[in-house]
């Protein structure tokens, strides 16, 4: 006679579900990513639009644009005036690391008067380097705020 094996069946029940288990940790790792960029495109968003509304205040204050980004943290000694913002976001880095780009024109001749706060949504260390007059040309994957 064939002795019974007690718990065998229990064994192939545990394999099912930790198969189981697996195969929808696996769907959702395999969601999680682009979760994770669509976060970060909007992180990019909301701070180009924080950055870009600080220097329109500060131009509209100052009668002129910042010369860089880290000006709009600091109280104008003269007037009294600013900051303009607490801190800029990260320390001026956007979600994938590289800092946050900012030009400048207040040549009225060219028609070019105004400024972008931008960055690329892009993990390559590649930097994006314009000016205000090239500012519709930024790479197709650029997130972009641009103010007069």
């Amino acid at each position: 006679m064939r002795k019974k094996v007690k718990g065998a069946v229990f064994t192939i029940e545990v394999a099912f579900f930790i198969l189981a288990v697996a195969l929808i940790a696996g769907y959702m790792f395999s969601n999680y990513q682009p979760t994770m960029d669509e976060a970060k495109i909007q992180v990019a968003i909301t701070d180009v639009t924080t950055i870009g509304g600080a220097v329109s205040h500060y131009h509209y204050d100052m009668k002129k644009y910042p010369s860089s980004l880290s000006q709009l943290t600091k109280m104008d000694a003269a007037t009294k005036k600013g900051p303009w913002i607490a801190s800029l976001p990260n320390n001026n880095k956007d979600p994938w690391g590289k800092a946050y780009g900012y030009v400048y024109d207040t040549n009225e001749a060219d028609g070019n008067v105004g400024f972008v706060v931008f960055c690329t949504t892009s993990t390559k260390g590649t930097t994006v380097s314009i000016t205000i007059g090239q500012a519709n040309n930024l790479p197709a994957n650029s997130i972009a705020y641009h103010g007069l």
